[in-house]
């Protein structure tokens, strides 16, 4: 015990802090060695073997220590950073076995792939959606025995059979292609493929509903003690009782089913300030241990043994902890849903225990339960936003509610005093996470401090019990259970028309640039000083509730205040004063999209890609919008439609609608379609100058670098009456950028007799260094006459993996053939390019 005493002074050494004071929070340090073990691990992968000789040296070295009564130094942050490197492995470097899917998806051929469905299948826009784990994978001559999960998307296509009626847990065959799980490689871009393989999911399919078949059902449907049946007959119990609005927000606060809200309901709630209501996380599991927690206290001293003994807290922590459980079953125990399960379970504990908790060492010992069990949490947004939103009010509440109650500052009444002390918790929650929103959402809601007053109470302490004692009456008293559900619906409805009117204010919402790491780092870094001051500056220098001195926090302060202004300058500089031509060929699929950024800040977007179903995958919304917010932009000085094909238009539309977009240019070719027309409407609302083909100046000079618009014929539309031949591709606006003697063309989807009609007209000043592969690479274009004209050293071909081009290899032979260096964005990535005027750097994403 002397030695285990030793040790643990030497972690108190450790966390000792500049100052003469000193604080034991051994987790702490524990906790951050063992996540910086997981980022290493993840970015420096492989490296078993190195991993666990450290482990061992470090047990071996600990071991020693304890024998002979020594200090163990630093070995025990060394030993959990080895840990955590090592249990990530799983994960970032997964050794996959010969019979896994994956093996299956390198030729592409089609195959019968049997297994069971791990999911609760999500039907939206004509597609349901699911995992399976796969037992076999035959073609027209064996069968084989296979390992791995799938996932699954069906959808209608053009056959008369609806969508199949499948549910978690069936055994079902289907005939499709295993494809792997592919990214859009753009810089900065959301890694799909890395979030996919954390859930240990590497391919996906995708088949007709006439392709699957349903080769065995589950046969306990009706057994409600059957978490998923039980979800889905609660399901449609809401639909009996619940209509509308209040319909689909229910089923997303009880039952986790959020794929019934519609985007118009997501949006308001986001303009509001309180989306997060919308999605079960510890806010949600918090209310209802609360609400237990004093319903069960108040119970508890009714029975006189429990009163005797003094259990009545302890007890109430018990009991409160079984409806927490039920509620996360019921809601589908989400990643989310276990940690703040888990969270509640750990201050639980410490209520048992009747230990005096210090709340930052609590909830380290939180973090590192969840990452101990799940190491990719780390990387989770609901995790970081857990954990920053509680540490921020931690430490913002530690010196504020000891200045309310003693009234250091001012008197308040216990009223007001509680209305103060939610206004302070629900700011401190939105500063801790203000980077993390931006980062992921690039917004920024005011509002929220208010709305989250009213709509916390309503919907998280009075809908949501509601809701769950409606699940609990459910099984033996359906009828009684209805009631429940009507009240909890008639308080989502009266929160209705209050969430408009909070949307509809000025500025709610504020759209943001996304910040860098080091912005984030340097962002934290401030406030933590900042609260961390404010804690010493109220409750006096030796209080073991801060977490370092008033001198370090003044010093970290400045290096912080330091960083951001060398920060701020840079991107003033590189956004404003550059000097260069930039040019970006995005990777979005089978489409095209580029962002050009002339020198001092000038900024033309060419096309914005899209999906031909524009509901299934909003390219705008995805890809290029959050491209932009990383390079710091929000203003497109010219927005281009090169020819109003959805893999060219339907990505500006988001973009027209949440950028400052000063003019679009497009040749005047209308289409006959929805998207095309809300795009010409959104330009109309946002005062977004359109000016006619014919009145815009053919010839631009940006700051030293040339925007020339070659194509087509200003009389075009007048000959598209007679000449057959023109379509909407071979109407493709043609741009060619130069600087320098660096010339880049844009040329659409222009096609052979287009290229025929382009060559007449421009000539040599078709003579380009770089050119964006015409129709994406297809067969119908790339002419010899066209090539022999533009002359160019290096093709940007944008496509999809998946796509034709790769078939049509004359056209990728004749590439060859002319010395042309190519890129390929679905095989290389984003096609990054750089041109000072002398020099020209080209660079891909991969």
């Amino acid at each position: 015990m002397k030695v285990l005493k030793r040790n643990l002074a030497n972690w108190e050494q450790i966390s000792k802090d500049c100052g003469n004071r000193r604080y034991f929070r051994p987790f702490i340090p524990l906790l951050g060695a063992f996540i910086a073990g997981i980022v290493f691990g993840d970015q420096f992968s492989g490296h078993h073997a190195i991993g666990i000789c450290l482990v061992l040296m470090c047990l071996a070295s600990i071991l020693a220590a304890v024998i002979l009564r020594k200090n163990a130094k630093f070995f025990p942050i060394v030993l959990f950073f080895s840990i955590g490197y090592l249990s990530i492995q799983y994960y970032s470097a997964p050794t996959l076995p010969d019979s896994h899917i994956n093996n299956f998806a390198a030729d592409r051929r089609t195959r019968t792939i049997s297994g069971r469905i791990l999911s609760e299948p999500e039907y939206e826009n004509l597609r349901v959606k699911c995992i399976i784990k796969v037992f076999s994978i035959s073609d027209k001559k064996r069968t084989f025995p296979a390992t791995g999960l799938l996932r699954v998307s069906i959808h209608k296509g053009k056959t008369d059979i609806g969508l199949p009626d499948i549910q978690i847990h069936d055994n079902i065959v289907l005939n499709s292609r295993i494809r792997k799980t592919r990214n859009f490689s753009n810089p900065g871009g959301f890694d799909y493929e890395r979030y996919m393989a954390f859930k240990k999911i590497f391919n996906t399919a995708y088949v007709r509903s006439d392709k699957v078949r349903i080769l065995k059902k589950r046969l306990d449907n009706n057994n409600l003690l059957s978490v998923p049946n039980f979800r889905r007959a609660f399901s449609k119990h809401i639909d009996e009782y619940a209509q509308g609005f209040s319909n689909s927000v229910l089923k997303a606060l009880i039952i986790g089913y959020k794929k019934s809200i519609i985007l118009d309901t997501r949006e308001l709630f986001a303009k509001a300030g309180v989306s997060h209501l919308l999605a079960i996380s510890g806010l949600h599991i918090g209310i209802v241990a609360g609400f237990f927690f004093l319903i069960f206290r108040w119970m508890l001293p009714w029975f006189t043994p429990v009163l005797w003994r003094a259990f009545t807290r302890k007890g109430a922590a018990f009991l409160s902890f079984f409806p927490v459980l039920f509620y996360g079953l019921i809601a589908g125990m989400s990643p989310s849903t276990q940690r703040a399960v888990m969270m509640v379970g750990v201050f639980m504990i410490g209520l048992l225990l009747d230990k005096d908790q210090n709340l930052i060492n609590t909830l380290a010992v939180c973090a590192m339960l969840i990452l101990a069990v799940f190491p990719p949490a780390l990387f989770s947004l609901s995790f970081q936003l857990t954990f920053m939103a509680v540490l921020s009010i931690i430490m913002g509440m530690q010196g504020i509610k000891k200045t309310v109650i003693n009234g250091k500052y001012f008197i308040v009444n216990a009223v007001s005093g509680k209305i103060f002390m939610s206004i302070m918790v629900t700011t401190y929650a939105v500063l801790g996470t203000l980077p993390l929103m931006m980062f992921c959402f690039n917004q920024m809601s005011w509002i929220g401090i208010i709305t989250n007053l009213i709509f916390i109470p309503t919907i998280g302490c009075v809908a949501v019990p509601l809701g769950l004692i409606a699940t609990f009456l459910y099984p033996v008293f359906p009828d009684l259970s209805g009631y429940f559900i009507i009240l909890a619906s008639w308080v989502l409805n009266t929160c209705f028309p209050l969430l408009e009117f909070f949307s509809k204010w000025p500025w709610t919402d504020i759209t943001t640039i996304t910040p860098s790491l080091l912005e984030i780092i340097c962002y934290y870094t401030l406030l933590v000083s900042v609260l961390n001051i404010g804690i010493i500056t109220r409750c006096g220098t030796n209080n073991s509730d801060s977490l370092f001195s008033k001198k370090t926090s003044c010093l970290l302060m400045a290096i912080a205040v330091l960083v951001f202004t060398v920060d701020v300058a840079y991107w003033t500089w590189y956004r404003y004063y550059r000097n260069d031509l930039k040019i970006t060929v995005l990777d979005v699929g089978q489409g095209s999209c580029a962002l050009v950024e002339f020198p001092k800040g000038h900024t033309m977007l060419i096309d914005g890609g899209g999906f031909y179903d524009h509901s299934i995958f909003d390219v705008g919304r995805n890809i290029v919008a959050p491209f932009l917010w990383r390079k710091k932009i929000l203003t497109i000085d010219t927005m281009v439609l090169s020819h109003p094909d959805s893999d060219h238009m339907n990505g500006l539309l988001y973009i027209a609608e949440h950028f400052h977009v000063n003019q679009l240019w497009s040749n005047n070719e209308s289409e006959d379609s929805y998207n095309y027309k809300k795009l010409i409407e959104t330009a109309k609302s946002k005062k977004i100058q359109m000016p006619a083909y014919r009145d815009i100046k053919k010839k631009h000079d940006i700051f030293g670098a040339e925007a020339e618009i070659l194509y087509p014929p200003v009389d075009f539309l007048e000959k598209k009456k007679w000449q057959k031949w023109r379509n909407n591709n071979n109407n493709s606006m043609v741009i060619r950028v130069s600087y320098g003697q660096w010339s880049f063309l844009f040329p659409g989807d222009l096609m052979e007799m287009g290229e025929k009609e382009l060559v007449a007209m421009a000539g040599q000043r078709l003579e380009s260094n770089v050119l964006i592969a015409p129709h994406h690479g297809s067969k119908t274009s790339s002419s010899d006459l066209f090539l022999d004209h533009v002359k160019p050293e290096y093709i940007a071909i944008s496509s999809r993996w998946s796509s034709r081009v790769f078939s049509y290899k004359s056209v990728l032979k004749r590439y060859k053939e002319r010395s042309y260096k190519v890129n390929i964005t679905s095989k290389n990535g984003a096609v990054m390019m750089a041109a000072d005027g002398k020099n020209l750097t080209i660079k891909t994403a991969k």
